[in-house]
């Protein structure tokens, strides 16, 4: 092309451009053609609808109708096959079609407006027609093809006119099928909301029944069935998921494996009475029917068998809508008849059981009752009382156990080991349990005329088997404060049975022979021993030759108790009671309440150390707080730590005189002498005559190496 042409061809160009421009701004008087040029105008009043309104939207496309309908704020599709819709997704359409602006109004075929057929509105691409839940006039979205830029050619109702307009509805309609807006997700009832369930799988047909607030088996099987385990199979049905949607109202089920499902989950809801309308008598109630929701799994997609054909419906049987659900959902609904039992004994809840019975070969060995006041023995009342802890303990012992399986209509012969009974509030009679030896370590237990026996491990439910009076009398020996006590005498089972005497005048308290002594740990004693308490009735044995004895008392009583610190069984000497203490207070009368610190100066004090092991000889001197030692680099950071720990060294414990053999010797010196510390390998030591425990850390702080 020349340069000549090209002058003529972009003038040409103008020439045109200009004729438009012009026809723009001057057009036609044709009173059958509007242009409203990019000038977005509402095709609807905004104030005539109101979207939060709209009852129905039925779309016609392709020869087919599907309509959905809006009930409060939730969606569901009625035509052709009834599935719910996500809420937002399906209230989108609606919301586009009432809110559409257009650019430009035509009459079809006129001053250069392209025809009906020209935009597909001759035969519409789709139809979209929405009611109203008040009294505003249905309305007609005929959508034909779309334009560039975001537009798209449309008419309304009976309007003749062809209009411009974004093409948002375009896209919701034409772009997007119905199961786009529909629900992956479903919300089943819950357990309250239930009273019936049947379950058809590879382990039979389970229907499960609630009466009274308890769930039980019918039909094939009996027994008692755990609410918790069907929570887990309504709730699965909420967790699953909808991969793909497949097909609706398929022709041939057997090609998805839904003419013989491998599960099937039918949930019965109770009926609810409908009143019959106004011309009608109002006192006769419609007949009311139960409800049901249908869960259906079929066939898996492949041979992987990651995903499965389903389909649920608001009925009794297949669904119109099938789906692909995955394999982890599908497994979830595999529960066998066992694993659907209630496993606890009995259904009452621990706070309303008021009596426990327990009898051996035909004869009551302990019967307790809860009152106003508590609990309490019942008659024959012992001569002490009860205590509130172990009879609290005791009832849910009996409410907590859990049956690990069960036998079914079991061939029990010959009496039971045990026989107990509970009341509670609000209940006619008692449940009765009869315990049978099973095996070592499980008995079984039949409960009332139940036909299913409990196998419980004999751990849970050793309280009741072993069960007497006296175990459960009240654990208190003797309730005084620790501002009760005037003295407290402690033989320590060392070879000297050394003594340790404490009085107390006014507020404090003394040591004899000492200036001071350990008043936390002290403490710590006189909270556990006043009031004593006892952990146990149970005793594990006698009392052992190496107990620690304790007296304590005031100027009215005393007390003496015997504690053997490695069975923590403890006997009480007047009257003579033996029982188990708990490891804390084992813990607190063994602690070290003499006077603790064995080396007491200060660091500032310490002139020099020397540290003799098999590793090393080595004097370290101090001063100005500097630390040196002759012809070897010293480790600053250990070093630092062994004059920290040596000032104020506590001990652990005293202990008996022992010879230490092959020891680390640690001497300090201050200005007013040396202080020598012997040491062994399993952290004992000894100074002059004391002899004692290191706490490990303390002992790997002396005896580290100092040099660099």
């Amino acid at each position: 092309m020349n340069f000549k042409t090209t002058l003529f061809l972009l003038f040409l160009l103008a020439i045109v451009g200009a004729f438009f421009l012009w026809d723009k701004d001057n057009p036609a008087d044709d009173l059958t053609l509007t242009q409203v040029d990019q000038t977005k105008q509402p095709l609807l009043k905004a104030d005539t609808f109101d979207k939060d309104k709209i009852a129905t939207l039925t779309v016609e496309r392709d020869g087919k109708t599907y309509t959905i309908e809006k009930s409060g704020t939730e969606w569901q599709q009625t035509q052709p096959v009834s599935f719910k819709l996500n809420s937002w997704s399906a209230g989108q359409p609606g919301g586009h079609a009432l809110e559409l602006t257009y650019t430009e109004k035509l009459t079809p075929g006129k001053n250069g407006a392209p025809s009906l057929a020209d935009v597909k509105l001759d035969k519409p691409l789709a139809t979209v027609t929405i009611t109203f839940s008040d009294d505003s006039a249905k309305q007609i979205f005929k959508l034909g093809r779309r334009g560039i830029g975001g537009r798209g050619y449309l008419m309304l109702n009976d309007d003749a006119a062809l209009y411009v307009v974004n093409d948002d509805l375009h896209q919701s309609i034409l772009d997007e099928d119905v199961t786009a807006w529909r629900s992956k997700s479903f919300k089943a009832p819950t357990e309250g909301q239930v009273n019936q369930i049947t379950k058809i799988d590879t382990h039979g047909t389970l229907q499960m029944v609630k009466k009274d607030g308890q769930w039980a088996y019918a039909g094939d099987h009996t027994g008692r069935v755990s609410r918790d385990a069907l929570t887990q199979i309504l709730g699965a049905i909420n967790t699953m998921f909808i991969s793909e949607f497949v097909a609706d109202k398929p022709a041939d089920l057997t090609v998805y494996g839904l003419d013989k499902p491998s599960v099937k989950v039918t949930i019965e809801q109770p009926p609810v009475a409908v009143q019959k309308t106004d011309d009608q008598d109002k006192a006769q109630a419609v007949a009311p029917k139960p409800r049901y929701r249908t869960l259906v799994i079929g066939a898996p997609v492949d041979l992987k068998k990651e995903r499965y054909f389903a389909t649920y419906s608001d009925g009794q049987g297949v669904g119109d809508v099938v789906f692909e659900i995955s394999k982890s959902d599908v497994e979830k609904f595999g529960k066998s008849v066992d694993d659907l039992r209630e496993p606890s004994l009995t259904p009452i809840m621990s706070t309303d059981i008021t009596k426990v019975v327990v009898s051996k070969d035909d004869a009551v060995t302990l019967q307790i009752r809860k009152s106003a006041d508590g609990w309490g023995y019942d008659d024959p009342k012992p001569g002490y009382g009860l205590d509130q802890e172990l009879a609290k303990s005791l009832v849910e012992v009996i409410t907590d156990a859990k049956a690990v399986s069960y036998l079914v209509n079991p061939s029990l012969s010959g009496k039971p080991m045990l026989t107990f009974a509970i009341g509670a509030t609000g209940r006619a009679s008692d449940d009765v349990f009869k315990v049978y030896p099973n095996s070592d370590d499980n008995v079984t237990i039949l409960r009332n005329n139940e036909t299913v026996g409990y196998v419980v491990p004999r751990e849970q439910i050793s309280k009741v088997v072993d069960s007497k009076v006296a175990l459960l009398r009240n654990r208190i020996i003797k309730d005084w404060k620790s501002a009760d006590l005037k003295m407290v005498d402690i033989t320590l089972p060392d070879a000297a049975n050394t003594m340790l005497h404490f009085s107390r005048t006014d507020s404090a308290w003394k040591l004899d022979g000492f200036d001071k002594h350990e008043s936390f740990a002290f403490g710590e004693l006189l909270d556990a021993i006043a009031p004593l308490r006892v952990d146990s009735w149970d005793t594990q044995g006698p009392v052992g030759d190496d107990a620690y004895t304790i007296t304590y008392g005031n100027d009215d009583a005393t007390l003496t108790v015997k504690v053997d610190a490695q069975s923590r069984v403890a006997m009480l000497e007047q009257p003579e009671l033996h029982f188990m203490v708990s490891q804390a207070f084992v813990d607190k009368l063994t602690a070290e309440i003499r006077p603790r610190t064995i080396v007491d100066v200060t660091r500032d004090a310490i002139q020099k150390v020397q540290v003799i092991t098999k590793d090393q000889n080595i004097t370290i001197t101090r001063k100005d707080d500097k630390f040196t030692a002759q012809g070897v680099e010293l480790d600053e950071s250990k070093v630092g730590t062994l004059f920290d720990t040596l000032a104020g060294l506590r001990v652990e414990r005293y202990t008996s005189p022992k010879k230490i053999s092959r020891s680390i010797d640690v001497i300090v010196t201050t200005k007013d002498g040396d202080i020598h510390i012997q040491l062994s390998e399993n952290h004992t030591g000894q100074i002059g005559s004391t002899f004692f425990e290191l706490a490990e850390d303390d002992f790997k702080n002396l005896t580290a190496k100092m040099i660099q």
